[in-house]
């Protein structure tokens, strides 16, 4: 497993926290919308299969939201579960 892996999102640069073989997962605690809209335009450049988001409990409505706009292929998960 890799941690802080580079990615390029049109011209800019953004890290993924971790990534495996065919996973990719981008976690991100603040329930801010347009961080949320940049974790997610992270995940839709990486090529895995496996993209997922981690935000805390209270934000997973509206990270489910903002995730299925940019990319249907991205899963928003609880951040304590697995």
């Amino acid at each position: 497993m890799k941690k802080e892996v580079f990615v390029r999102v049109g011209r800019r640069r953004g890290r993924i926290d971790r990534v495996t073989k065919k996973k990719a997962i981008e976690v991100e605690r603040s329930g801010n919308p347009r961080k949320l809209g940049w974790a997610c335009r992270k995940l839709k450049a990486i090529r895995k299969r496996h993209k997922i988001l981690k935000v805390p409990y209270w934000d997973v409505k509206k990270a489910r939201k903002i995730a299925s706009k940019v990319s249907p292929s991205i899963k928003v998960r609880n951040l304590s579960g697995k």
